[in-house]
């Protein structure tokens, strides 16, 4: 059996995509190809085993993927754009095929509860991430990811909105952001502050390779793996914290997202909008354990997966 790893679109900036991917890769004897998750159903090549794992689907029409393709369905995430096609008839009976299907959220559990496939909350792969990979010869104190990053605006300005439109609504999403800063501000003691560097899952350029995006995204695993202590509003920072035994705060204003349902239990969180009820010991974060039944259940079935394939061959 060949193994393939799912890589994503050119334009896609976030390296948590590829972070999740290295979470796959670690359970694979060889990655012998790169399969791309907007190309699951076009792709017509040889036989290949992979792992399905994270967000899904900026291309519906995608799915479900080629018979080529032997999926291992774990930490799965249906986006809403998407819900038409996850949970179409010819969708639930290819499912039905690979059941159980470990969910990464409540929310996309109980979609595919409700169409009677059989699910059960898996929580997302990158928990099974082992620190002893990512080595450093630097140490960090206080890491802060992304806890600034202005989401509409960076939306707004990739979008195919006319630029009349698009300055129309500039000012009030940068006058929400700088409120938005100014609570965050105050949510962190100055003195955490004080210690702390910027780090960022967002590319400043979609240009950059495949291979230079898992190198960015490892670089990434390694400064979180050796820090004392990491502010994020990133979940596929925070949970290979929990792996990495890392402090960590999740720090966002949609606490109650979908994509959030389950996941936000496994850390210790701060909502933005209600910062005054944090009870976060900044000088002594102590990460939940909550977490590691799910690792050990992961690591465990993504094990079996590779050998039962090795058995059938």
């Amino acid at each position: 059996m060949k193994f393939g790893l799912l890589t994503y679109r050119k334009e896609e900036k976030n390296i948590g995509d590829y972070i999740q991917s290295i979470a796959a890769k670690r359970y694979l004897p060889t990655v012998d190809k790169y399969i791309s998750r907007e190309g699951l159903k076009l792709y017509n090549d040889e036989n290949i085993a992979v792992i399905l794992n994270g967000w899904f689907l900026h291309d519906p029409k995608q799915w479900p993927p080629s018979e080529k393709i032997t999926p291992f369905f774990t930490s799965l995430h249906i986006t809403p754009p998407a819900y038409n096609s996850f949970l179409s008839e010819s969708s639930i009976a290819y499912m039905k095929k690979f059941e159980p299907i470990g969910c990464r959220d409540l929310v996309t559990l109980n979609l595919l509860k409700n169409k009677g496939v059989e699910a059960f909350f898996s929580g997302c792969l990158t928990l099974t991430l082992n620190k002893e990979d990512f080595h450093s010869g630097k140490k960090h104190d206080v890491i802060l990811n992304d806890i600034l990053f202005n989401w509409k605006v960076s939306f707004l300005l990739k979008s195919e909105a006319s630029w009349f439109r698009k300055l129309l609504f500039l000012p009030f999403y940068l006058l929400r952001s700088l409120y938005r800063k100014y609570l965050i501000l105050k949510i962190i003691p100055k003195d955490i502050r004080k210690r702390s560097e910027n780090a960022t899952n967002e590319l400043k350029s979609y240009q950059q390779s495949d291979v230079q995006k898992f190198q960015i995204a490892e670089e990434m695993l390694e400064k979180i793996a050796n820090s004392n202590l990491v502010i994020t509003s990133r979940i596929h920072v925070a949970l290979p914290c929990l792996a990495f035994g890392t402090p960590v705060v999740f720090i966002n204003n949609n606490l109650n997202g979908e994509r959030f349902k389950g996941i936000v239990d496994l850390f210790n969180c701060v909502d933005i909008k209600e910062y005054k009820r944090s009870n976060i010991d900044w000088n002594n974060v102590i990460n939940k354990k909550t977490y590691q039944d799910l690792r050990t259940k992961l690591i465990s079935r993504c094990t079996d997966f590779i050998s039962n394939l090795d058995d059938d061959n």
